[in-house]
Protein backbone atom coordinates (compact mmCIF):
# COMPACT_ATOMS: atom_id res chain seq x y z
CA UNK A 1 0.00 0.00 0.00
CA UNK A 2 1.21 3.41 -0.22
CA UNK A 3 2.49 5.47 2.84
CA UNK A 4 1.31 8.39 4.08
CA UNK A 5 3.34 11.49 3.49
CA UNK A 6 3.73 13.57 6.99
CA UNK A 7 6.63 15.66 6.68
CA UNK A 8 8.04 17.70 4.12
CA UNK A 9 11.38 15.46 4.19
CA UNK A 10 9.32 12.52 3.55
CA UNK A 11 7.74 14.73 0.40
CA UNK A 12 11.48 14.85 -0.65
CA UNK A 13 12.13 10.86 -0.19
CA UNK A 14 9.49 9.84 -1.89
CA UNK A 15 10.20 12.48 -5.04
CA UNK A 16 13.78 11.32 -4.84
CA UNK A 17 12.48 7.56 -4.65
CA UNK A 18 9.74 7.72 -8.03
CA UNK A 19 11.08 10.64 -10.19
CA UNK A 20 13.69 10.52 -12.77
CA UNK A 21 16.54 12.68 -13.02
CA UNK A 22 17.70 14.73 -15.70
CA UNK A 23 20.36 12.11 -16.54
CA UNK A 24 18.22 9.03 -16.05
CA UNK A 25 16.16 10.84 -18.63
CA UNK A 26 19.06 12.13 -21.17
CA UNK A 27 19.99 8.76 -20.89
CA UNK A 28 16.97 6.91 -21.69
CA UNK A 29 16.95 9.23 -24.68
CA UNK A 30 20.09 7.89 -25.44
CA UNK A 31 18.94 4.53 -25.35
CA UNK A 32 15.93 5.45 -27.54
CA UNK A 33 18.07 7.01 -30.34
CA UNK A 34 20.04 3.85 -30.71
CA UNK A 35 17.33 1.86 -30.59
CA UNK A 36 15.35 3.94 -33.63
CA UNK A 37 18.91 3.46 -35.48
CA UNK A 38 18.75 -0.20 -35.08
CA UNK A 39 15.20 -0.07 -36.18
CA UNK A 40 16.20 2.02 -39.51
CA UNK A 41 18.95 -0.56 -40.02
CA UNK A 42 16.85 -3.62 -39.67
CA UNK A 43 14.16 -1.77 -42.05
CA UNK A 44 16.67 -1.09 -44.60
CA UNK A 45 17.67 -4.88 -44.49
CA UNK A 46 14.66 -6.30 -45.00
CA UNK A 47 13.40 -4.01 -48.29
CA UNK A 48 17.13 -4.76 -49.58
CA UNK A 49 15.99 -8.68 -48.76
CA UNK A 50 12.50 -7.72 -50.58
CA UNK A 51 13.91 -6.73 -53.63
CA UNK A 52 16.48 -9.71 -53.80
CA UNK A 53 13.61 -11.62 -53.81
CA UNK A 54 11.38 -9.52 -56.55
CA UNK A 55 15.08 -10.01 -58.48
CA UNK A 56 14.87 -13.69 -57.63
CA UNK A 57 11.35 -14.23 -58.77
CA UNK A 58 11.52 -12.32 -61.99
CA UNK A 59 14.80 -13.97 -62.74
CA UNK A 60 13.30 -17.01 -62.49
CA UNK A 61 10.00 -16.46 -64.30
CA UNK A 62 12.10 -15.31 -67.40
CA UNK A 63 13.90 -18.34 -67.55
CA UNK A 64 10.72 -20.98 -66.88
CA UNK A 65 9.18 -18.73 -69.66
CA UNK A 66 12.24 -18.96 -72.10
CA UNK A 67 12.80 -22.70 -71.46
CA UNK A 68 9.26 -23.19 -72.33
CA UNK A 69 9.66 -21.71 -75.44
CA UNK A 70 12.70 -23.26 -76.25
CA UNK A 71 11.11 -26.56 -75.04
CA UNK A 72 8.43 -25.56 -77.84
CA UNK A 73 10.89 -24.95 -80.81
CA UNK A 74 12.96 -28.10 -80.31
CA UNK A 75 9.45 -30.26 -80.55
CA UNK A 76 9.19 -27.92 -83.72
CA UNK A 77 12.27 -28.63 -84.59
CA UNK A 78 11.69 -32.82 -84.32
CA UNK A 79 8.21 -32.50 -86.21
CA UNK A 80 10.33 -30.96 -88.85
CA UNK A 81 13.09 -33.52 -88.71
CA UNK A 82 10.49 -36.40 -89.15
CA UNK A 83 9.05 -34.61 -92.13
CA UNK A 84 11.96 -34.19 -93.68
CA UNK A 85 13.45 -37.73 -92.61
CA UNK A 86 9.82 -39.05 -94.45
CA UNK A 87 11.09 -37.20 -97.51
CA UNK A 88 11.40 -39.67 -101.09
CA UNK A 89 14.57 -37.68 -101.70
CA UNK A 90 16.38 -38.06 -98.13
CA UNK A 91 15.22 -41.77 -98.33
CA UNK A 92 18.60 -44.13 -97.65
CA UNK A 93 19.48 -45.81 -100.90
Amino acid sequence: MHEKITTIEGLATMIQRTMASKEDLAQLSGRMENMESVMKDVREELNATRMDVNYIRSTMNALISNGTVQDAAIVNLAERVEILEDHPAFAPA
